[in-house]
């Protein structure tokens, strides 16, 4: 992440935002800060039932001077414009009311933070590993969808597990697009096929690209690397590693 940040020419960082505290999620953030990108304000879940893991230690401490805990309906002014709204932390909805997670069995992923950006009239949604149900995990999709509303590029939660991205999910939200971050060959076979087929009906075929081949699935587009999304609030494109690009 870091030489990919300062091949941007990234200096300092506005806002973090920890989805939550998986080490696949956080791991790398200590990193970035230690790499002389430092960052303003850094948002979070907070401090109930965090993990024991080395990986939260490292980003809690490295962090702790400028954490804040992330609330459903919090806006962050981006600039330009450009905004990002909070929808759900650990359960808690935008709107008031709430999903009880402590029963799901991820938990942690369960607890995921999810963001709307809005820019103009694109609009982007971005929650970690969110869970949707499926394997004891408490479905906390369902009940966002209709909160979130329509958009046009999806992040699928969970590098396109099949505990993410379900269909009545889908059905609220109606993605135009989906990008999906996951390792080629990994060990839990992201993404999951059925969850490229929730994404891709017979009456809703939408671009799905992947940052790698995955493992075998089929019906997306291996991007073969990292996936950059502009937009300028009118029209979105999307640009793979290996020149690929969509607009």
């Amino acid at each position: 992440l870091v030489p990919y940040l300062q091949g941007l020419g990234i200096t300092s960082l506005d806002y973090v935002a920890a989805s939550h505290y998986h080490a696949d999620h956080i791991g790398g953030l200590d990193e970035v800060w230690q790499s002389g990108i430092l960052a303003s304000v850094c948002l979070d879940r907070g401090d109930s039932n965090t993990p024991s893991s080395q990986s939260f230690a490292d980003y809690e401490s490295t962090y702790s001077g400028i954490r804040q805990t992330a609330v459903p309906g919090l806006v962050i002014q981006l600039g330009s414009g450009a905004t990002a709204t909070c929808l759900v932390v650990e359960g808690a909805l935008i709107g008031g009311g709430s999903i009880d997670i402590s029963g799901s069995a991820q938990y942690e992923n369960s607890a995921s933070i999810a963001w709307r950006i809005e820019y103009g009239n694109f609009d982007l949604y971005v929650a970690g590993d969110l869970t949707g149900g499926g394997n004891g995990s408490t479905d906390v999709e369902d009940v966002l969808g209709p909160l979130c509303g329509d958009l046009d590029v999806l992040r699928a939660s969970h590098h396109g597990s099949s505990t993410s991205t379900q269909a009545a999910f889908l059905a609220d939200v109606k993605p135009e697009a989906a990008i999906i971050s996951c390792g080629s060959g990994n060990q839990y076979r992201f993404p999951r096929q059925d969850t490229i087929d929730n994404l891709n009906r017979w009456d809703r075929v939408i671009p799905v690209w992947c940052t790698s081949d995955g493992t075998g699935g089929t019906g997306f587009v291996d991007a073969g690397g990292p996936i950059r999304l502009e937009s300028n609030g009118v029209v979105w494109s999307l640009h793979g590693a290996d020149g690929l690009s969509l607009t």
